[in-house]
């Protein structure tokens, strides 16, 4: 998610849900190479809503957890 000069990511979340988000300020670091998430505590929980909540249902990208964990559906 990108809002401003910030960007969030979670890497890998299929494999592991729990994973943290992590955060670049690309004004300053545009190789987004220092994770600033626990510096900026506040911008990670407004981030974190965003991906909650901004998401459009695809039948193209159906892909979730349990489907990406057991692709044969057992």
């Amino acid at each position: 998610v990108r809002k401003g000069d910030w960007k969030a990511v979670k890497y890998k979340v299929l494999k592991e849900s729990s994973r943290t988000l992590e955060l670049y300020n690309l004004k300053e670091d545009i190789g987004e190479e220092n994770n600033v998430a626990e510096e900026y505590p506040d911008i990670v929980r407004e981030m974190e809503e965003i991906l909650k909540t901004a998401r459009t249902p695809s039948k193209v990208f159906t892909f979730n957890q349990s489907t990406y964990l057991n692709p044969d559906g057992q």
